[in-house]
């Protein structure tokens, strides 16, 4: 059934993602997760990459949708929500039914949802109409308003890539412990271009 996984995406030859590896009292030990800032130091120093991609995952205790009436929809803790950038729709080519990619990352505040989430959120609602529309999301320490700037048709499954939120990622400068801390929901995929060779 692995096997199966992601046999329609485009140039999947070319696609690679990044694993961790650790030595833990002489053991091998590995982690499907990458540091976050690795992908910035990757962007700037390796040559024969066509995109780097990092999809970062995004976890909230409670999301709500506001109604034009003042009604709430509240959905408790959603899953598949991640921060990405421009590269993560250049590689995988993902249909958009309203919006487009460059007012989503335009706005750090705006958010992309996949068909199937946005007819969760605004049940009843073509794409276009829920443009504009407010989604509240409450974490831990914070409260997020989101302004959805898109609807893609979800990707083609089976595959790995089952985000169905997506908020612009912040570009930041890490900090120095940030290189040493590797997270599972952090991933990294790398696009080779067609006449790299993957073992250099």
């Amino acid at each position: 059934y692995e096997y199966s996984y992601d046999q329609n995406l485009a140039q999947k030859e070319n696609i690679y993602r990044v694993v961790s590896g650790f030595i833990f009292d002489e053991k091998e030990d590995y982690n499907g997760g990458a540091s976050k800032p690795l992908y910035q130091g990757i962007r700037e120093q390796m040559n024969g990459l066509k995109h780097v991609v990092p999809v970062f995952e995004k976890s909230y205790q409670n999301v709500e949708v506001k109604n034009p009436s003042g009604s709430i929809l509240s959905f408790g803790e959603q899953l598949n929500i991640a921060a990405i950038d421009s590269a993560y729709f250049q590689m995988l080519n993902y249909h958009w039914l309203a919006g487009t990619e460059s007012s989503f990352f335009d706005n750090p505040n705006s958010v992309v949802l996949t068909e199937s989430r946005a007819k969760q959120y605004f049940p009843g609602k073509a794409p276009k109409e829920i443009l504009d529309r407010t989604i509240i999301y409450y974490g831990y320490r914070d409260t997020i308003p989101k302004t959805v700037a898109g609807v893609v048709a979800d990707f083609e499954q089976p595959s790995e890539f089952i985000t169905k939120e997506f908020f612009p990622l912040e570009h930041i400068a890490y900090n120095l412990n940030t290189w040493t801390n590797t997270n599972g929901s952090d991933r990294l995929y790398l696009q080779l271009e067609i006449a790299s060779n993957p073992e250099i």
